[in-house]
């Protein structure tokens, strides 16, 4: 089911206010389509101004690199010790304290023994401050949005059994955050060098591989051997079957990139003179993304934080009739998120871009070079654009 951003949130708010639900929902998106992006932005912020869901406490975490469930455990602790911390000292004192927790320690245990020392972490924390279980928790009232599924290093499957226990026994929701089509593929390589010595048993018959049709051959490509090991230790069908005892609905994300440009340009453009062409020159960028048929936001993002770095330069420039200037600004703004596109898109490693077709495209190497390179000499970018214009 592919749905915009409004009914995604009515059914993210109905199932956390439905307590008949006792499975998990996914979000299934692929990467740089803005999923994190919307969840903790716009998905979270709109939950916790609900007047309707006042009593439910909702917790976002990523499950990036965690290798073990024990791990997993740890981290939504401290994500409720967090929760904890800010509510008692304040938002910024409270993240701060937690910070440093996870920094000296993975296990809430030690983390709490180093809470004591005051020299260590910064902070004059007794052991009155330190919150009981009780105040951390309440099962009934608790939501957990559980960020990069696919990133996770934890068997799926081993993952899923984990969160239908929270779901279904324990009655906490759970919304998971993933793009579905890459978990097989990362699940592929956990414990790679043990698969492929594996892979080598004369005595597993591999005849059903199309490409492995002579499993005596003393000589194996790398195409043959990742067929063998995926023969072998496939995840699909079980995670089929798990998914549909864990998982109650999975909602496609693909939203209307326009849909997230504002939000976007008035989160990362701090420059706010900057931020009004950005949102003036709404419709020329998006045509840009469009024409491309690029739709990452990390691309956008990557090409907001450029053009910031160089306006400063480009808006002291003096020079009158002031329209002018305003127009090689413009065609800079347009340079820079063609760019953005082909960088990030791998399109360009080098300085050369005599390969360059694009009819809106102006030849502007100060910005390739900063893109690139991070090399900026003002003055010298400052004479060129007066002798340009």
């Amino acid at each position: 089911m592919n749905i915009n951003n409004d009914k995604l949130i009515n059914i993210v708010t109905d199932y956390l206010l439905e307590d008949r639900y006792t499975q998990a929902i996914l979000i299934d998106g692929k990467w740089g389509t803005g999923k994190t992006f919307f969840v903790k932005e716009k998905l979270i912020p709109t939950l916790k101004n609900d007047s309707s869901l006042k009593y439910t406490n909702i917790y976002y975490l990523s499950l990036y690199d965690i290798k073990d469930l024990n791990e997993l455990t740890n981290k939504i602790y401290l994500t409720l010790f967090e929760n904890f911390f800010k509510n008692k000292f304040g938002e910024k004192r409270g993240k701060n304290i937690t910070n440093k927790l996870n920094l000296f320690s993975k296990t809430i245990n030690i983390g709490l023994n180093a809470l004591n020392n005051s020299n260590i972490l910064g902070f004059n924390i007794t052991k009155d401050d330190l919150p009981k279980f009780e105040d951390l928790i309440d099962l009934k009232n608790i939501s957990l949005f559980l960020d990069d599924v696919e990133r996770c290093k934890i068997d799926i499957n081993e993952l899923l059994s984990f969160i239908n226990t929270l779901t279904e026994q324990n009655n906490i929701k759970v919304v998971l955050i993933a793009n579905e089509e890459e978990i097989n593929y990362t699940q592929f390589y956990n414990n790679l060098p043990e698969k492929y010595m594996l892979t080598l048993n004369e005595k597993i018959d591999f005849n059903k591989l199309s490409t492995d049709n002579n499993q005596k051959k003393e000589q194996l490509d790398k195409e043959q051997l990742i067929d063998r090991v995926h023969y072998l230790f496939s995840i699909k069908d079980l995670y089929t079957k798990t998914k549909e005892k864990t998982i109650m609905i999975t909602i496609k994300y693909n939203p209307n990139f326009e849909d997230l440009y504002d939000t976007i340009v008035e989160k990362y453009c701090r420059n706010k003179q900057l931020q009004k062409r950005l949102l003036k020159y709404k419709s020329t960028i998006l045509n840009i993304f469009k024409q491309k048929k690029h739709t990452n936001i990390r691309t956008l993002i990557f090409g907001i934080i450029s053009i910031e770095k160089l306006y400063p330069i480009l808006s002291s420039i003096s020079y009158t009739p002031k329209k002018y200037l305003n127009k090689e600004i413009y065609n800079c703004l347009k340079s820079t998120f063609i760019l953005a596109i082909k960088i990030k898109s791998k399109h360009i490693n080098n300085l050369n871009y005599d390969d360059i077709t694009d009819n809106q495209y102006i030849d502007n190497s100060f910005i390739s070079k900063f893109m690139l390179y991070h090399h900026l000499d003002k003055d010298k970018i400052k004479k060129e654009k007066i002798l340009f214009i």
